[in-house]
């Protein structure tokens, strides 16, 4: 035979046809291009995007809806940054992640902390690719500081301080810093609000950085998070065509064109957004609504007193203090959990679990069905139905760090947010609307393993981190709460679905500590001390 190689090879490849038609599935050819950009636009919503595009002022944007896949994009509940982006990146809910707000208590006080990337209890994407010996270029998102040593490049997002060791490896953040670069602004741990030329700066510069990486290191993943959008709609989203806003996504358009562009037609393309923004008339107090209805007792000689001001990350920790310091712990039942958008959170405060918690174990359950069942007696102002749904927090994201969240979760009418916010009053009504998140962010998908489909589809945010695996070939963890959404991809297999490693997972985190120690700055050093991460 000339050709025994050929013929061998070809005999093989009808024996695994027969095989499989035996088993009722046709092979399909499939190539998994090696490479991937997502691109996160934190709070955009199809509100404002929908417009823009029937207007032809988003054209790259359009591009890839054109030659792939939109979704709305259901974010978590409560719809919150910290615990949507850690839920992307793991593919897993917050009683997994150890993430839900942006603090946590410390254990034995009545005290908390704000996150970090250690607190992140999962394994992110860019861990998984690097247990896989891949790499990546992971830069702004969101909970990432500490940046952890990876196989790549990481550049802290949101939380992380300006005047730090914000890189992985630790001195690309002086260069950075040489350059102008501070990230997200430093808003979260300054007291001041970024002006639209501030923000046309940092995303001049930011996208000057990005297009550098992209050139110059070698990589898989390509991820970036643009955190301003968010940032500026929490000011001027009164109306989704607010014309800041407006401006700014115009913007982000053009820097989405040119990643787009360096990247090559090679590249699969994600870019979604954690939650979605709305313009609410009107506001509602449960903190107030808790001492009206009786499950929560006001301090002796207490009342609302001045609300805190500083930086964000100080301020929200104080908030906390301030709220039980106005309650009377003895005979409190229960108080405000975490609230965004229209949706809200309320804790039990439970013996055992509670510092000088008041309500035993085996009272918890009818005492969450008397709140519910008040709350949903309760009216709006114009005497509509306030509650739409409730949830109890250990069914909804089971696991363990499900004593995070809160024990009941609340969603209200569209119109009407929840604030945490120590008001006396049940509901203010905005003249101007009042500018919050809501769940339903958006996704896009495109490149040549997308498959194109006109009608706009629905995901979760959760299925973002097996998702990626997917079209990166790598397995999925049977842990993640995600699914990879192949109805969206074409020519891509099933993945693999492997046990994450709980003992590597385990191994990896006190590796980080002992890297981030021996390469940390002082400052870093301090800040975690400071946390409570480190002795």
């Amino acid at each position: 035979m000339p050709y025994p190689n050929l013929l061998r090879a070809w005999l093989t490849f009808l024996a695994t046809f027969a095989l499989l038609c035996a088993c009722g599935e046709a092979p399909r050819a499939h190539k998994v291009h090696k490479r991937l950009l997502i691109v996160g636009w934190d709070g955009a919503t199809w509100r404002t995007l929908d417009p823009l595009l029937e207007q032809g002022r988003l054209p790259n944007l359009a591009r890839l809806i054109g030659r792939g896949t939109s979704a709305r994009l259901e974010s978590t509940a409560v719809p919150i940054s910290s615990a949507a982006w850690a839920g992307a990146v793991t593919g897993r809910q917050p009683g997994e992640s150890g993430v839900y707000g942006f603090f946590e208590p410390v254990q034995g006080t009545s005290e908390v902390r704000l996150i970090s990337s250690l607190s992140i209890q999962a394994t992110p994407l860019w861990r998984i690719l690097t247990r896989n010996k891949r790499k990546s270029v992971v830069f702004g998102v969101p909970v990432t500081w500490p940046p952890e040593p990876i196989a790549g490049v990481m550049v802290g997002g949101m939380l992380s301080p300006e005047d730090g060791a914000y890189t992985w490896p630790t001195g690309l953040a002086k260069r950075y810093r040489e350059r102008g670069f501070v990230p997200d602004l430093g808003i979260w741990r300054t007291e001041r609000t970024p002006d639209g030329q501030e923000f046309a700066r940092d995303n001049a510069l930011k996208r000057e950085l990005l297009l550098e990486l992209m050139v110059q290191e070698d990589w898989d993943m390509f991820f970036v998070v643009f955190k301003n959008l968010d940032n500026l709609a929490h000011h001027v989203f009164t109306s989704p065509d607010a014309p800041p806003l407006v401006a700014l996504c115009l913007e982000l358009d053009r820097i989405l064109g040119d990643l787009v562009q360096s990247a090559g037609q090679e590249t699969n393309v994600i870019l979604l957004s954690d939650h979605g923004f709305h313009a609410y008339p009107e506001t509602f107090y449960p903190h107030a609504w808790l001492f009206e209805a009786g499950f929560a007792v006001r301090a002796p000689a207490k009342g609302p007193g001045a609300a805190s001001r500083g930086p964000l990350d100080e301020r929200w920790a104080r908030e906390h203090t301030r709220l039980l310091a106005e309650l009377d712990l003895q005979r409190t039942r229960a108080y405000v959990g975490l609230c965004e958008g229209n949706f809200g959170g309320i804790r039990i405060h439970l013996r055992g679990r509670e510092v000088g918690g008041s309500v035993e174990p085996d009272q918890v359950e009818p005492l969450l069905e008397e709140i519910e069942a008040a709350l949903q007696e309760l009216k709006t102002p114009a005497g509509e139905k306030l509650v739409v749904r409730t949830w109890r927090g250990r069914d909804l994201y089971p696991g363990p760090h499900q004593d995070l969240v809160s024990d009941l979760i609340f969603e209200t009418v569209p119109d009407v947010n929840v604030s945490h916010a120590l008001e006396p009053k049940l509901f203010q009504q905005w003249p101007g609307k009042a500018p919050d998140h809501d769940r339903t962010g958006i996704l896009v998908m495109a490149g040549p393993n997308v498959a194109g489909i006109a009608a706009r589809q629905d995901a979760r945010i959760f299925d973002l981190a097996p998702t990626a695996c997917a079209l990166l070939g790598l397995p999925v963890y049977e842990e993640m709460d995600g699914v990879p959404l192949l109805p969206f991809m074409e020519g891509v297999a099933p993945p693999r679905v492997v046990p994450d490693a709980s003992q590597a997972q385990k191994g990896e985190l006190d590796w980080m500590r002992r890297a981030l120690k021996t390469h940390a700055s002082p400052e870093v050093e301090s800040r975690l001390r400071s946390l409570g991460y480190t002795r």
